[in-house]
């Protein structure tokens, strides 16, 4: 890659010193691995990286231009943040009058991977309205057996498809906003992302949202690439 030999020779002489974590921190996941089963993530990113825009030429275009933008939102976020980084994304996109090609990796996981501590966790369950609804559904009702007979029906629904709309308690799906505003979104020449669905268009023939700039598989979208794994050893 151009330029990365310069890269190379310019951090040679940069020092590297092993992080430690503190016993007071060691404490803090402990506590969380136990009382709430989970484990604490405070890995805190330095922001400011998200998507890389370029205008490459294309003589076949009517405008001979297109723009691309290849993108990549946080992972350690809410899903809320995700939309807030893709509408600052959209605002810098909003004036370009030529066709504009956005795709990359999106990290709607559907996770809260937020940097947190057991304070966080505490005040993230007494102001979830959800997980109290659910909880007061479930030992306060006879409707315990339905959710959890819910549990495969919900991940199912999400399974590969990031796009599913959002069911509060009964088939929650957060990261559906985040493809709404993508979906509303309009440029100056009242132009927009192509959201249809026909199968004619998709290399399976299968529809669905966003089918005609992605692959769609038998449930959800044709992942790129897939992790095997080897229960032999």
């Amino acid at each position: 890659m151009p330029g990365s030999s310069g890269f190379r020779s310019a951090t040679t002489g940069i020092k590297r010193k092993k992080a430690e974590i503190s016993k007071l921190e060691r404490g803090k996941r402990l506590a969380a691995n136990k009382v709430f089963l989970e484990r604490i993530e405070r890995e805190v990113r330095h922001g400011g990286r998200m998507a890389i825009i370029a205008d490459v030429k294309i003589p076949d275009l009517p405008a001979g231009l297109a723009t691309v933008a290849n993108v990549h939102l946080e992972n350690r976020c809410k899903p809320a943040c995700r939309v807030r980084q893709m509408d600052a994304l959209l605002s810098q996109l909003k004036e370009v009058e030529h066709p504009v090609i956005m795709g990359g990796d999106l990290n709607t996981s559907g996770a809260d991977g937020t940097p947190t501590s057991i304070r966080r966790e505490i005040l993230t369950r007494v102001k979830n309205y959800e997980f109290w609804a659910t909880q007061a559904l479930k030992w306060g009702t006879p409707a315990s057996l339905p959710l959890a007979a819910l549990t495969p029906v919900r991940y199912f629904k999400n399974y590969l498809d990031p796009t599913s709309v959002h069911l509060p308690v009964i088939g929650t799906n957060k990261e559906s906003a985040l493809f709404r505003h993508i979906e509303r979104f309009r440029f100056v020449d009242r132009q927009a992302f192509d959201f249809r669905g026909e199968p004619e268009r998709n290399l399976h023939e299968k529809g669905g949202t966003l089918a005609n700039s992605n692959q769609r598989a038998r449930k959800g979208f044709e992942p790129t690439f897939t992790l095997k794994r080897d229960f032999g050893g």
